[in-house]
């Protein structure tokens, strides 16, 4: 019986992640909808300024981050 329950429960948790091929037939009919424009946007640098207006449009009370810290601890410090 022990062995049947340690089984059921080492199969319960465990991952097993698709193949490759399994991924691209999943997605094969997915498009894509960003231009070469759009990527670049979204992979440059940030400016201190677009952070800043980012952090400060969060409403300050707002529920904690990872971190546990509120938006207002960082918006006043």
């Amino acid at each position: 019986m022990a062995d049947t329950i340690r089984e059921y429960f080492t199969d319960l948790f465990r991952s097993s992640a698709p193949s490759p091929a399994t991924i691209r037939k999943a997605t094969g009919g997915i498009h894509t909808r960003l231009t070469e424009e759009m990527r670049d946007d979204l992979n440059r640098v940030f400016t201190a300024d677009e952070i800043k207006a980012a952090v400060f449009s969060m409403g300050p009370t707002k529920a904690p981050g990872p971190e546990g810290f509120q938006a207002l601890f960082f918006q006043k410090f």
